[in-house]
């Protein structure tokens, strides 16, 4: 064998011994955290949206997607506007991972889908970094992948129980330019032929099928095709342009679409799986069929006819589709009104529609989320971009424009809305692996660093990863954790049968926790994370029963057939009122402040619905405490439990005599986990002397977290006390107990 043989050998052994470290680290960081869903023993997902995608995986190893879902907008039920791509690809994974439908290795393989995509995510960052640089160089793709497999954001996007499409979306983009680039074919390459669109054409499909938002990034990877179908000299050679696969993955992504638009009912719809997705595909493949064709025989190839008879044919497509195709421009406008622009009330409320610089904590523009979710990778990526494209323009200036135009939409994108963040890393990456190979050619010319300079790429992305905190403390593993408060709320009334109307077997919380109170419990529940996406007459009616009195929480619950509901201050955190100045704690000791509580809106919640008679804060008269979490407040001299969960009942009413215009106070001791309260309620006597106090939660009543004394103190004025038994049947059944 000769040395040049051998070393080719060698550098080729390398390689491949680096792809697989940079892939097995990828997945070891992904999988570190494990104690994250594996919480108390349970298999908990991570997030609300990341819970719903669990409950559709879980009805696929079943038999079927719950597109129409009975247990969300409790109780007509409500239509799931997700695309099915990814919960039928996580099924199948599962039913294959996991050696069947119901193994508990199943479910396993449910949490670990994400990661398995990530890992695809990375090796897809490292192909298409591949297609940027000479075959030669194997350190660049490498230090992409590398630098790629530790922003925090693409971690957190892909690790065990992140349940979630934003992956699979990293994915289909990285493929998909990955393809485009294809487009232009360098040294040693053939032109892309018929295998080459069929290719495109399935990565197309799967765009659309994974998310419903996929034909933006089909259009990220179609420009390219578009512009060098206007440039190309040639003749009209349709297969090679891309035009075959575009159209032809549309026909697929319709046809995908098709079981959800049997429930749905919409043929073009921006917020639903439909025909609009598709149709805009099929525009750009036919628009670019029609530019290849026009230009065949119009002018001399390096005339200025030809692009211009191309551009227009491709035009005069675009303008008659949608002129023939009603309503599909205002699906797009509201597409891009609505969700791009986040100028929808409900999507403008949620964290990562946000842009990348304000921070809604302090009211400021600032750097706290490019810090946090980046790294070093944020500001090194943003530098990185136009030297990598520079660098990549000396191997192909094709492919470099295509990828500089790709990084420039998705990186104003990332800057418009945190959710895009996920899906630039790998272009950051990239672009600083691009860089540092720049660097390297500048090495490579001084005789000292000549031979280190081909691994100057690989090496450069090792030293940002260790110098790092936020990026090397990813490799340790995470610690065991209790099971979150609210998960444990809800698994509390699991209900292992379907729900039946009429029962009040519906729970009442917050749409951004209606996801989770789904599937955790099996119970309905009026609003959850599709918004007003899904019924924004349910949604609204939800959000303002936080915000009112206790009869406005309590009609929402008898219109929707809901039986409990779940607060405290984890759960309305988010939705009480909290100025700078007067927060929810003063004082030292620290205690709740009384003013806070007086102007929020059902603050009950926040002390299991006791009143603060000094204070004229009522009680809650229909809401009866069942359980407390474990887990308190900090900040407080006392221990507050975070999250509380009440049941609808119809209250018993204490009824009295005092004299007109007396306050009447109930009070009676509340022990949870051990942990004593006091709880009062009052009233004040009419003008007839009769008082009537309206109490929910019952004497001597005792759960597994909760315990209350055998009597209640009734005093009116300066009367003596009178203890008196109110039984949790008269709680339940609105039974009326005199004073003696």
């Amino acid at each position: 064998m000769s040395e040049t043989a051998r070393s080719r050998g060698f550098r080729g052994a390398a390689a491949a011994l680096g792809f697989l470290l940079v892939l097995g680290l990828a997945a070891w960081i992904r999988v570190a955290q494990f104690a994250d869903p594996l919480a108390g023993g349970e298999l908990i997902a991570l997030d609300g949206d990341c819970h719903y995608h669990v409950r559709r995986i879980e009805a696929a190893l079943q038999g079927g997607i719950p597109t129409f879902d009975p247990l969300m907008n409790w109780p007509p039920g409500g239509i799931a506007h997700w695309a099915d791509g990814f919960d039928l690809l996580g099924a199948w994974f599962a039913t294959i991972a996991g050696g069947g439908r119901s193994n508990p290795g199943t479910h396993v393989a449910v949490f670990l889908w994400p990661v398995v995509l990530g890992i695809l995510a990375v090796w897809a960052t490292i192909d298409l970094a591949r297609r940027l640089v000479p075959r030669r160089d194997r350190a660049s793709p490498l230090a992409a992948g590398l630098v790629a497999a530790f922003v925090p954001y693409f971690v957190d996007a892909s690790t065990i129980g992140r349940v979630d499409h934003h992956v699979a979306e990293a994915l289909s983009i990285l493929v998909l330019l990955s393809w485009s680039l294809r487009r232009f074919p360098v040294e040693g390459e053939d032109l892309p032929g018929i295998a080459w669109e069929a290719v495109g054409g399935v990565a197309v499909w799967m765009a659309l099928w994974v998310f419903s938002g996929g034909e933006f990034y089909v259009a990220l990877a179609a420009v390219p095709l578009g512009v060098a179908a206007l440039a190309s000299g040639g003749g009209n050679r349709i297969v090679g342009s891309g035009a075959p696969a575009l159209v032809g993955g549309a026909i697929l992504g319709a046809v995908a679409s098709v079981p959800s638009m049997r429930v749905h009912g919409r043929l073009l719809s921006f917020v639903f799986p439909s025909l609009m997705q598709p149709i805009l595909v099929a525009l750009a493949g036919l628009a670019l069929g029609a530019a290849v064709m026009a230009g065949g025989r119009s002018g001399s190839p390096g005339g200025w006819r030809r692009p211009l008879v191309r551009l227009a044919a491709a035009l005069g497509v675009l303008v008659v589709t949608l002129a023939v195709v009603p309503g599909l421009w205002r699906e797009v406008r509201a597409a891009i009104e609505g969700w791009v622009l986040h100028r929808d009330p409900w999507i403008a409320s949620i964290a990562e529609f946000q842009p990348l610089f304000w921070n809604r904590d302090t009211g400021r523009w600032s750097m706290v989320h490019v810090d946090s979710l980046l790294g070093p990778v944020g500001v090194l990526g943003a530098v990185a971009l136009p030297l990598g494209a520079w660098v990549a323009w000396r191997h192909s200036p094709a492919r470099a424009a295509s990828f500089a135009m790709a990084a420039t939409v998705l990186s104003a994108m990332a800057v418009l809305q945190i959710r895009f963040v996920r899906i630039v890393v790998p272009v950051l990456a990239i672009a600083i692996a691009l860089s540092l190979r720049g660097l390297g050619n500048l090495l490579a010319r001084l005789p000292v660093a000549g031979r280190l300079a081909g691994a100057t790429p690989l090496l450069g992305a090792v030293v940002i990863v260790l110098s790092s905190r936020e990026l090397r403390s990813q490799v340790h593993v995470g610690s065991a954790r209790e099971v979150p408060a609210f998960a444990q709320a809800v698994l509390d009334l699991k209900l292992d049968r379907p729900p039946v109307h009429g029962r009040r077997e519906g729970i009442l919380v917050p749409w951004d926790t209606g996801h989770a109170a789904m599937q955790l419990s099996g119970r309905p529940v009026a609003s959850n994370g599709f918004g007003s996406y899904m019924d924004p007459e349910s949604f609204a009616e939800v959000r303002d029963a936080f915000q009112g009195k206790e009869r406005r929480l309590v009609a929402t619950m008898e219109k929707h057939d809901l039986g409990h509901v779940i607060g405290g201050g984890f759960v309305l955190s988010k939705h009480l009122a909290m100025p700078s100045d007067e927060g929810p704690v003063a004082g030292d000791p620290p205690a709740l402040n009384v003013k806070f509580m007086r102007r929020t809106p059902m603050s009950q919640l926040l002390i299991a619905g006791s009143g603060l008679p000094a204070a004229q804060l009522p009680h809650l008269e229909r809401l009866m405490p069942v359980r407390a979490s474990q887990a308190v407040a900090g900040g407080l001299s006392f221990p507050l439990p975070i999250v509380w969960t009440y049941e609808l009942v119809p209250g018993a009413r204490i009824t009295g005599q005092a004299a007109p215009g007396t306050m009447v106070v109930g009070e009676i001791g509340l022990e949870e986990w051990g942990r004593a309260h006091r709880y009062r309620a009052w009233t004040v006597a009419g003008q007839d002397g009769r008082s009537v106090l309206a109490v929910a939660l019952p004497s001597g009543f005792l759960t597994h977290t909760i315990r209350t004394a055998p009597t209640w103190r009734i005093t009116a004025g300066d009367a003596p006390p009178v203890d008196l038994a109110v039984p949790e049947e008269a709680v339940r059944e609105g039974r009326e107990i005199a004073v003696p």
